[in-house]
């Protein structure tokens, strides 16, 4: 479907009125800069348009090369590639940012999995603080830092890190950054296994160090000791157990900046 006409306010296709000629996912493309457009439970794949409120609540969605002054999404599938928008907010569901999404004003989300970094590192590009962040039964993984306006993680929520995460300056792990943040007793942020494997020098049936001299099996040799314990700033190294053979990694870091 193409369309450069004007002059409606609303343009709703869902999958009660839309005819058998349409594909499947409907295939969309062209300007609706004057115009609402919804897209209730379709699959849609929307390429080179342009829009003033775009309103996603589809099984599955793909934009790629899409601007828009709002972006809606509740409870769908998307993935989103050379994406331009004033303001996105995202409601259940989960969001994969697959290229760079550019957000020049506000972006929100509660209860969805956003997948695809943000700041440096990441391919979501979001002014300042983001708005809220709310984390609730799923898990969220960060990739570098991230600001956000509020923090929440409920009902067994967790935050974690990709086990190559790197902060904007450099540093191992993730930096989060919140003016309010609240994580509920069923919650929690966890870094098991998210940290360094271990190097050659680590022995058999042994750890290793970081911050101190590491435990070793009887006869065997571990790394040399790096880093503050009271501060660490470093991916520990993992260690080694002989029995399965198996590398372990060890835990992650994650520096929580909230006021």
């Amino acid at each position: 479907m193409e369309n450069k006409q004007t002059g409606w306010t609303l343009l709703r296709f869902d999958n009660k009125s839309l005819s058998k000629s349409y594909s499947d996912p409907m295939v969309v493309s062209g300007e609706y800069s004057e115009n609402t457009v919804q897209f209730v439970n379709v699959n849609v794949d929307i390429s080179d348009a342009s829009f003033n409120q775009l309103y996603l609540s589809s099984d599955i969605a793909t934009l790629t090369n899409v601007s828009a002054t709002t972006i809606s999404q509740v409870n769908s599938t998307a993935t989103l590639d050379g994406v331009v928008a004033g303001t996105i907010s995202i409601t259940g569901g989960s969001a994969t940012a697959q290229g760079v999404v550019t957000i020049t004003d506000s972006f929100s989300t509660d209860g969805a999995r956003i997948y695809g970094g943000f700041k440096e590192q990441g391919n979501w590009k979001v002014p300042g603080p983001a708005g809220h962040l709310v984390v609730d039964d799923f898990i969220y993984t960060m990739s570098g830092s991230e600001t956000w306006d509020q923090v929440f993680v409920l009902n067994g929520g967790q935050i974690t890190h990709t086990i190559d995460a790197k902060t904007d300056s450099g540093a191992d792990g993730a930096e989060l950054t919140a003016n309010h943040m609240e994580i509920d007793p069923s919650s929690s942020i966890k870094l098991d296994n998210k940290g360094g494997l271990p190097t050659d020098d680590v022995g058999s049936d042994s750890s290793g160090s970081y911050g101190g001299l590491a435990g070793t099996a009887e006869g065997r040799t571990t790394n040399t000791t790096y880093g503050d314990y009271k501060a660490p700033q470093h991916f520990g190294t993992g260690g080694v157990l002989t029995a399965s053979p198996t590398k372990v990694a060890t835990i992650g870091v994650v520096v929580v900046l909230s006021s």
